[in-house]
Parts: C-alpha cells; structure tokens; sequence
C-alpha cells in the first residue's frame, strides 16, 4: 500500500536525520577540542612572548648601564693618559725604594732643625749662608717628592676607580649575557610554539568542512521528510475519503433494501396481514437505524479528532527533528 510504503519511507529518513546530526555532534565536538587547544596554544604563546619582552626591557636597561660604566673607564683612562703626561718627569724619574732620607716627611724634618740652628745657635754668617743653601737645596727636593708622591698617589686613585668600574661593567656584562640568553630561548620557544598552530588549524577547517558536509545532508533528509509527510497526509485523506465513500455507498444500498422491506411491511400492515419474523425484524432494524445514525455522527466526530490529533502528532515530531538540526547547525556555526 501507497501509504504504508511512504510511512516506513518516513520513518527511516527520521533515523537517517537522527544518525547524520548525532554524526555532526560528534564533528562538533571533535572542532571544539581543536579550538580549545589553539586558544591554549596562543595564550601560552602570548605569556610567553610577555616574559620575553620583559627579559627584553631588563637587557635594554643593562646595556644602557654598561654603556655609562664604559664611558666612566674610558673617561678615566684619558684622565690618566692626561696625568702622565702632564705628570712625566715626576712619573718617570727613578725612585729608591725604601731610602727613608727621600721621603717628604724626612726632609721637612731635616729642614725644620737647620732653621731652628739658624735662629737659636750663634753661628758664623759662613755657616748660615752654607745652612741656608742647604736648607734652600732640601726645600727643592721637598717639592720634587712631594709631588711625585701626589701624583702616584693620584695615579693609584685612577687606576682603582677604573678598576672598580670595569668590575661593575663586567658584572653588568654578565648579567646582559644572561638575559639576552634567556629572552633568546623564550624567544626560539615560541617560534616552536607557533609552529603548532598552523597544523591545528587546518585540522579545525577539516572539521569544519565535515560539519559543512553534514549540515547539508541533513537538510536535504529534512527536506526529504517534510515531502513525505506532505505525501502521506494527502493520501490519509485520499483513502479516508475513499473509505468514507465505500461506507456511503454500503450505507444507501442497505437503506434502499430495508426501505423496500419497510413499505412491504407496511401494505401487510395494512391489508391486516400476518408479520412474520423477518417483518419484526425490520422494525428493529428501523430502529437501530435511528440509533446508528445517532452514534455514527459521534464516531465521525471522533473518527475526525483522532486523525487530527495523528495529523498534529508528526507534524510535531517533524518539527522536532527540524528544530533539533537547525540547533544542530547552529552550534556547529
């Protein structure tokens, strides 16, 4: 039957549309993960290119400070050139080491007792001339070592400060080589990082291109299962019109007959004829008639209810396979 066929036609579109979105969930979730992990990647990517940067900045920092220790040695190291030259008959005259009577505080000494000679002791001016001399000889001296003490003394000050700056430089030094390793390493993380990316996402446009795929299957089943159930209401109604003529026609034929026996009937009643059985019959008939006419018009009703309410019911359920497809399509949107 027509009919029969086109319902069980009907129902296995449902289950092919039941299997295609349950398909497209699984795809759907399968898209899901791979974005999950792309967004996992790129934050893990982003926090890293943060340290990197940050590791950046300190170096940046560093290297300025280097650069200004640097300045101060070669500064210093000008200062010195400058010094021994100005400095280079002190710098480079020969020194005894140790000779106690070369030393500033010896001669001041020495010169402190010729002058207090001069003024305590009664002298001959031979002799005070001689001592003045002397005095005069030793005061020269007093000035050369004097300022050859100084200016070593200042040469040690210069090459301490150098020598302290190139150790705060070599500190600093170090400590730029460190980062700038360290940012360097993030820094080839992160492009290894990347490369991750582009594979997941050409994996997600698979996905996306299955979904797509199903999408469209699932729409051409829905389509398919909205025409046969178009179908199969239309011929519910051819064959309840059928059935509702075959009835009528069944009906008018058995009316005409029990008329006839009814006016048989009558002309006996009439003529004061005996009734038979079968005459009983016929006023039972007559009346049961009235009764069924009375109950087919509820049954009709009914008969009406019961194929709407079959009517409504899939419709309804064909709404609900369209609803849950497109909530379906939306997600994988």
């Amino acid at each position: 039957m027509d009919l029969e066929r086109i319902r069980q036609e009907a129902s296995d579109l449902r289950s092919q549309l039941a299997e295609v979105n349950e398909e497209k969930e699984q795809w759907f979730a399968k898209k899901q993960e791979v974005s999950d992990k792309i967004v996992q990647l790129i934050t893990a990517i982003k926090q890293e290119k943060q340290k990197r940067n940050s590791l950046t900045d300190v170096v940046k920092i560093d290297k300025e400070e280097r650069e200004k220790l640097n300045a101060i040695i070669k500064q210093k190291i000008e200062e010195i050139r400058k010094f021994q030259e100005e400095h280079k008959g002190v710098l480079s005259a020969p020194k005894r080491k140790g000779d106690r009577k070369e030393s500033p505080s010896f001669l001041q000494e020495q010169i402190d007792k010729l002058e207090t000679r001069i003024e305590t002791e009664a002298i001959s001016f031979d002799t005070e001339k001689k001592l003045r001399k002397t005095i005069k000889d030793m005061k020269k001296r007093y000035d050369s070592v004097k300022g050859a003490t100084g200016a070593f003394s200042d040469m040690r000050r210069l090459n301490h400060e150098i020598k302290e700056a190139k150790a705060a430089a070599e500190v600093v030094h170090r400590r730029v080589q460190e980062k700038a390793k360290a940012s360097q390493d993030i820094h080839d993380r992160v492009l290894e990082m990347s490369k991750g990316i582009d594979p997941l996402r050409e994996e997600e446009k698979t996905i996306l291109k299955k979904c797509a795929e199903l999408k469209r299957k699932a729409a051409s089943i829905t389509a398919a299962l909205r025409d046969k159930q178009e179908s199969q209401g239309e011929l519910r109604k051819e064959a309840d019109k059928k059935k509702a003529e075959v009835r009528k026609e069944k009906a008018r034929h058995e009316e005409a007959i029990l008329k006839d026996k009814e006016v048989a009937v009558e002309e006996k009643i009439k003529k004061k004829q005996k009734l038979t059985t079968e005459d009983l019959l016929v006023f039972q008939s007559q009346a049961l008639n009235l009764e069924k006419a009375a109950s087919k018009g509820k049954r009709n009703e009914e008969e009406r209810a019961s194929q709407q309410q079959s009517a409504d019911a899939e419709k309804k359920e064909a709404m609900d396979e369209e609803e849950k497809a497109e909530s379906s399509d939306g997600k994988s949107n």
